[in-house]
C-alpha cells in the first residue's frame, strides 16, 4: 500500500505543477480524506467536507473535481443521497494499491504531456 508521504511525491513529481490551483487543493484535500479513511482503494467524502477542509467554495470543488476527473487522476461516483459522500478513488502514477476486496490492483498510469 502506498503512504501518504509516497502518494503526495507522486503527485508533486507528476502532475502538481501542470494543473489549476483549484484542482491542486480539491487533490490535496481527497489526498487528506484518503489518509484519514485509513487509505483504502476507495473512500467517500461530500462536496461540504472538501469544502470545508480546502476552505473552498462549491464552485472551486466542483471545477476542481472536474479536471482531476478529466486527467485521470481521480474517478468519482457521486450520490444522489443527502448525507451521504460520493466515492472516490485516487490515481497514482506507477502504482500498486490493495483493493477493498484484498486483492492488487495496479493504478499505473501515463502521464499525458500538456
Amino acid at each position: 500500500m502506498m503512504t501518504y508521504a509516497e502518494a503526495m511525491n507522486d503527485y508533486y513529481e507528476n502532475w502538481a505543477f501542470g494543473i489549476s490551483p483549484k484542482a491542486n487543493l480539491v487533490y490535496m484535500t481527497l489526498l487528506q480524506i484518503w489518509n484519514m479513511s485509513g487509505r483504502k482503494h476507495s473512500f467517500t467524502a461530500s462536496d461540504r467536507q472538501i469544502m470545508r477542509m480546502g476552505h473552498q467554495s462549491i464552485d472551486s470543488v466542483q471545477s476542481g473535481r472536474k479536471e482531476l476527473m478529466a486527467l485521470g487522476l481521480i474517478s468519482y461516483e457521486p450520490s444522489h443521497k443527502t448525507g451521504v459522500g460520493s466515492v472516490f478513488v485516487l490515481r497514482f502514477c506507477n502504482s500498486v494499491t490493495e483493493g477493498d476486496d484484498g486483492n492488487s490492483e495496479s493504478l499505473t498510469m501515463e502521464k499525458e504531456e500538456v
